[in-house]
């Protein structure tokens, strides 16, 4: 694995942090709520990962606001 410095790791675990608005965000929650739908679809899928699923929706569920100086969004 190759490190990044502006990237925070933890053993084998890295975290990606993205930048969304609001309305961004509400779409990937309200997507990630259809999960019985999604599911359904992923699960043909020979590669899907239930568990990383699960995950993924327990991070967007804590994802937290910060609100960064208007010079660092451009």
């Amino acid at each position: 694995m190759n490190f990044d410095p502006q990237m925070k790791t933890t053993s084998n675990r890295v975290r990606h942090i993205i930048t969304l608005t609001t309305g961004q965000y509400d779409h990937l929650y309200n997507i990630m709520c259809r999960q019985e739908e999604i599911l359904d679809y992923l699960n043909e899928s020979n590669d899907f990962d239930p568990q990383t699923f699960d995950n993924l929706f327990d991070s967007i569920i804590a994802a937290k606001e910060t609100y960064l100086p208007w010079k660092q969004l451009h």
